[in-house]
């Protein structure tokens, strides 16, 4: 009873060793409940950083390729070309995408869609409000996007990619 004694209130209550002072434990189930909160919210963050590159990379060009359609509905069958060309040029981008979806399904994988999944709402949420709010700074984005598209080289891969050509998340990002 003398370390009860000596630990300051906070640390018991959070301890559990309060618990006939606490009319059932109510405050232990809040930092219960705080602390796995926490650990999810962690999870969850730690999940977006195991994120590829390629992954990011693939979010990214498809929540703006949506934004942009949306916006000038006139450009659509240009964005479509550029995402289109850019996924060809981007092999190791386009099988990542694959590998996520219809790899060997494993805890991991799963976890790495869902953080892909939500990267690319997430992005696309922003995408919209920037649209909403500033219709022309957004077009003038929109054209960076597509020129950036249209220009970027791939980089160098030490293996080739020709064996996976067969399938194609295009028409993912496509239908985007």
């Amino acid at each position: 009873m003398r370390h009860r004694e000596r630990q300051p209130a906070d640390a018991r209550r959070c301890s559990g060793t309060m618990m006939s002072e606490q009319k059932g434990g109510a405050l232990y189930r809040g930092c219960l409940v705080v602390f796995i909160a926490l650990m999810l919210l962690a999870g969850k963050a730690g999940a977006q950083e195991t994120l590829k590159p390629e992954l990011e990379r693939a979010a990214e060009v498809r929540a703006m390729a949506g934004a942009c359609r949306e916006l000038q509905p006139e450009l659509a069958e240009h964005v479509d070309t550029a995402v289109n060309d850019w996924w060809e040029r981007h092999s190791e981008v386009d099988d990542a995408v694959h590998v996520l979806y219809f790899g060997i399904p494993s805890p991991e994988r799963s976890e790495q869609q869902r953080a892909f999944e939500g990267l690319q709402q997430r992005l696309a949420t922003e995408a919209e409000h920037a649209r909403a709010a500033n219709p022309d700074a957004f077009a003038e984005r929109c054209r960076l996007f597509l020129e950036r598209l249209e220009s970027e080289v791939p980089p160098r891969r030490s293996e080739p990619a020709a064996a996976l050509s067969g399938r194609s998340s295009r028409s993912q990002c496509s239908a985007s």
